[in-house]
């Protein structure tokens, strides 16, 4: 059973972990869940939000009017719109470097695909080695120290 000593240790620590990896969810996904008001028209149902602390889609009783953007009838509308495809593949959950076209940058020696083509990573990525390829992850979260003192001072 947690205390509300080690609740406490929790929040702090997930805030710094999703403040630190610096996580690029789109807007409708970091608005705060929203169980909206009772009205006649509609029956309460359950509905799904996204967490950005957690990196989830959580199910909540939705009243049927209201709310706001981040509220999905199903979890996979949920996961679609706001966990990036490339999620968890660096480290720290950090998101991987994009290309021109917007999608996860290959490096290293061989890409997954053909059509793919390796390239090297910008200043502050640095290339990392997955399964069967390796794309650009940030410097700060693949080092010794994923968040510098500095980075926390700016946000505290």
């Amino acid at each position: 059973m947690l205390s509300l000593k080690n609740r406490s240790l929790f929040t702090v620590f997930s805030f710094v972990l999703t403040v630190c990896a610096e996580m690029d969810f789109p807007p409708n996904c970091i608005l705060p869940k929203s169980n909206g008001v009772r009205c006649a028209e509609t029956q309460p149902s359950i509905q799904w939000y996204f967490d950005p602390v957690l990196v989830k889609c959580l199910a909540f009783k939705y009243q049927g009017c209201g709310g706001n953007a981040n509220r999905f009838k199903k979890t996979r509308e949920c996961e679609s719109e706001c966990i990036p495809m490339d999620f968890g593949w660096c480290a720290l959950n950090s998101i991987a470097e994009k290309n021109k076209h917007g999608e996860t940058k290959i490096c290293g020696f061989h890409s997954p695909e053909p059509s793919k083509k390796v390239e090297p990573c910008s200043k502050g990525y640095r290339c990392s080695s997955l399964a069967f390829f390796s794309i650009c992850c940030p410097t700060e979260a693949e080092g010794n120290s994923f968040c510098s003192i500095s980075r926390l001072l700016r946000i505290l």
